[in-house]
């Protein structure tokens, strides 16, 4: 059975047209192929026209074949996977953003899970203790009118090695996070633990691709959303 790829792509050159089909359609005006009786020379120039609206269909249909052979390109390298799976996630994102929202919550902040944790773990880093303090005013006084949820998010790496011992995927360890976090402000800070929510959401609601070293920094990151009591 043949398929897009054993489909030959043509070319287009100077008075030539070649189609994937193998057809090719030559178009060769020279000064002797003018001459002749007035007749001969319309007949000719109706025989150019309709070799040019040839030439125009099969460049159209060559353009279709390349763009066949380019989207069966984008599935078999599996790009066309990556990519659904990747707006799957923002879907399911914005999905739950959007039932935060309809609760009457909102965003207080959001942090850096390199910015508060030690490098392949949850144990909070003394830089990351300074930064949470900085927050801890607001979170109080939002706590009194409602819950605080803590999220913890990660990007698609799996735990491995020591920290896979402890943590076997990434929902433990967004889990693990988000709860020292809201350790941290029920010891540090005394907020209420009733009104603190750990959340864990592992890698399904990215912010950015995971292809790139930038984008899994960015969607490793904990959230502060505040629902308000109803």
């Amino acid at each position: 059975m043949s398929t897009l790829r054993d489909r030959p792509r043509g070319d287009v050159s100077t008075g030539a047209f070649a189609t994937g089909l193998g057809l090719w359609v030559l178009i060769a005006v020279s000064g002797s192929g003018c001459s002749g009786s007035g007749a001969l020379i319309a007949d000719q120039a109706v025989e150019i026209d309709s070799l040019r609206s040839l030439n125009s269909a099969l460049a159209h249909e060559l353009d279709t074949y390349r763009d066949s052979i380019a989207f069966y390109d984008f599935i078999e390298s599996g790009e066309f996977d990556r990519e659904i799976r990747f707006k799957n996630t923002q879907v399911n994102r914005l999905t739950y953003e959007l039932a935060v929202c309809l609760d009457g919550g909102e965003t207080i902040a959001t942090e850096l899970v390199d910015d508060l944790f030690a490098a392949a773990s949850a144990d909070l880093t003394d830089r990351g203790r300074e930064r949470l303090a900085l927050l801890a005013e607001a979170l109080a006084e939002k706590s009194t009118t409602g819950q605080i949820h803590v999220e913890g998010y990660s990007d698609s790496t799996r735990p491995a090695g020591e920290l896979k011992k402890r943590y076997p995927t990434n929902w433990e360890l967004s889990a693990a996070r988000a709860a020292a976090v809201v350790q941290y402000y029920i010891d540090v800070h005394g907020i209420d633990e009733e009104r603190l929510v750990v959340i864990s959401l592992g890698a399904n609601h990215p912010i950015s691709t995971n292809a790139s070293q930038r984008g899994r920094r960015l969607n490793r990151r904990i959230r502060f959303s505040h629902i308000p009591l109803r």
